[in-house]
């Protein structure tokens, strides 16, 4: 098919197409059947089981599998290859069923910069007569299944350094949050006051305040979210790729998001300040000493780092057969996700004043203040790193 026949089976107007206009629609696929009839682009039997041995290559298979992987097995087969499906399966499906298709078409399109074709999308299709990659210019799709399709590719110049011409990513997983802080510990007591055993003559004197409280530990903070896999993706170039001596084709799946840091201890409670002396007449008693602060808090732990994840399904590049050599692949495995960071440790309380002294008595001295807590220790790495797609480059 050319890119006009590829537009009518999409349902877009070829005249506005020939007068320049973009067209973009989101088509409401009730079944897996109507799914394949949008996808077929009449290729024979042949070309099918190529394209499914292409695109099944990282996809799990066998009994063993859960029954969610065995049936999107089945429903790619089904839809891009020669695969069949049962009545449990259309059962099944139908709970999935309508889906939300976004589909494009566009005689011409030029990109500049940083081009997102979609994020967490269930399927886009898009559909282009002559494409125009200026310098620096690269595409990105992430978790959503791609089929993207041109008569004509030009590349002017390449990708900026860390990225591909083309690039199939998952998402990262969503980063923790941060955990409450510690609560404050509780002040110490005051002392009790001296007093006078009878008059003009001095009784017990005050005593010291007692200790502020540690201050309570941070919570730890939340664990990392598990990455969001790279989708199947189909990219075929009908006739000519110009201009580029290279295309790059790159891929991830999602890396783990990182755990949140830690909540900071709570500070120390103050000091209980000590006991005023009693004035006996000519006389007095003396004055208690108030106390240390209270030791702040311990900060929380870090939260977990989420776990990378597999990709869900393999990417198929065709090209014009002259330059299938000079395509190159860059598969990244996603990474686990990094252990958030201890919470600080809390600020030590404040030491409690002396007491008045009596008469003929000095002023008792004040408490020191608390220490500060210990940092929280940080989180635990991800345990899992997920594989990256199977990149399979073939003529078209």
């Amino acid at each position: 098919m050319n890119f006009f026949e590829r537009a009518e089976k999409l349902g877009h107007s070829v005249d506005a197409l020939q007068k320049g206009h973009q067209i973009s629609s989101t088509i409401s696929v009730p079944n897996v059947d109507e799914l394949k009839a949008l996808l077929d682009d009449g290729a024979g039997e042949d070309v099918r089981a190529e394209r499914e041995q292409n695109m099944l290559a990282a996809v799990p298979a066998g009994t063993n599998q859960p029954y969610d992987a065995t049936l999107l097995r089945k429903v790619q087969s089904y839809v891009y290859g020669n695969g069949t499906l049962d009545y449990n399966d259309h059962q099944q499906l139908g709970k999935v069923f309508p889906v939300q298709v976004l589909a494009v078409s566009a005689a011409n399109i030029t990109y500049n910069g940083h081009v997102d074709l979609g994020k967490s999308q269930v399927m886009i299709v898009l559909n282009y007569g002559t494409v125009t990659m200026n310098d620096q210019s690269y595409v990105t799709v992430e978790n959503s299944t791609l089929t993207y399709t041109a008569d004509v590719l030009i590349r002017n110049g390449s990708a900026p350094a860390g990225y591909g011409d083309f690039n199939i990513l998952g998402v990262a997983g969503t980063p923790g949050t941060t955990g409450a802080t510690g609560a404050t510990g509780g002040s110490g007591s005051t002392g009790k006051n001296g007093n006078c055993s009878s008059a003009g003559i001095a009784g017990d004197s005050g005593q010291n305040g007692n200790a502020g409280a540690t201050g309570g530990t941070g919570a730890p903070g939340t664990p990392g979210g598990d990455g969001l896999p790279s989708m199947p993706a189909t990219i075929t170039i009908t006739q000519s790729i110009q201009q580029a001596s290279s295309l790059v084709i790159y891929t991830s799946s999602g890396q783990g998001g990182n755990g949140g840091q830690g909540g900071n201890g709570g500070p120390g409670g103050r000091g209980g300040n000590g006991g005023n002396g009693a004035t006996c007449g000519c006389t007095g008693s003396g004055a208690g000493n108030g106390n240390s602060g209270g030791q702040g808090g311990n900060g929380g732990q870090g939260g977990q780092g989420g776990n990378g994840v597999n990709a869900n399904g393999t990417v198929t590049i065709y090209v014009p057969g002259n330059f299938v050599n000079n395509v190159h692949n860059v598969s990244v495995p996603a990474a686990p996700g990094m252990g958030g960071a201890g919470g600080n440790g809390g600020a030590g309380g404040a030491g409690g004043s002396g007491g008045s002294g009596g008469k003929h008595n000095g002023n008792g001295s004040g408490g020191s203040s608390g220490g500060v807590g210990n940092t929280g220790s940080v989180g635990a790495q991800g345990s899992k790193t997920g594989q990256p797609a199977v990149i399979s480059v073939k003529p078209y």
